[in-house]
């Protein structure tokens, strides 16, 4: 929450920062996951809705996108500390007024794992390409040859 704040400092003051990196740690639940993510994930629910509420106040929420990431999946099945271990894929959340709602990209299936971790269906330089692409208008960007069409449909046209 306090660093959502600190961006919106920066937004209402008008300062031309196009990306602005927040960071949340804590998520690499290794052992008692369901406690320890319940939470971690109330608090970011939480700042993202405030900070919703108050971009839709300055009239910038069509203006904005947040998006999470991580540098690594967890694994689909828990290990025996009721945690789960870095695995191979992982979702990314992303918001904003200008952003279509749903789902994009292929569900992976538990059916078909791989060493025990999910196989990912949709390459995240696929993400960063429409954001660079549609947001930014960046068409010429290095995640080009990533480009699927089901992902370019991320942003309201």
């Amino acid at each position: 929450g306090d660093q959502f704040q600190m961006a919106l400092n920066c937004i209402e003051a008008n300062i031309n920062t196009p990306v602005i990196k927040l960071s949340h740690g804590g998520f690499d639940t290794h052992e008692n996951q369901k406690r320890h993510h319940n939470r971690l994930l109330k608090q970011l629910s939480d700042a993202i809705f405030d900070t919703r509420k108050y971009l839709i106040q300055l009239d910038e929420w069509d203006n904005t996108i947040i998006m999470t990431y991580s540098e690594f999946g967890r694994r689909a099945y828990e290990n025996f500390n009721q945690g789960t271990d870095h695995g191979t894929a992982a979702p990314h959340f992303i918001t904003g007024g200008a952003v279509e709602g749903g789902f994009f990209g292929k569900q992976p299936s538990l059916d078909k794992l791989e060493d025990n971790d999910l196989v990912f269906t949709t390459d995240y330089r696929s993400v960063y390409d429409s954001i660079l692409s549609a947001w930014f208008s960046v068409e010429s960007n290095k995640f080009k040859a990533f480009r699927l069409e089901d992902v370019a449909r991320i942003f309201k046209v």
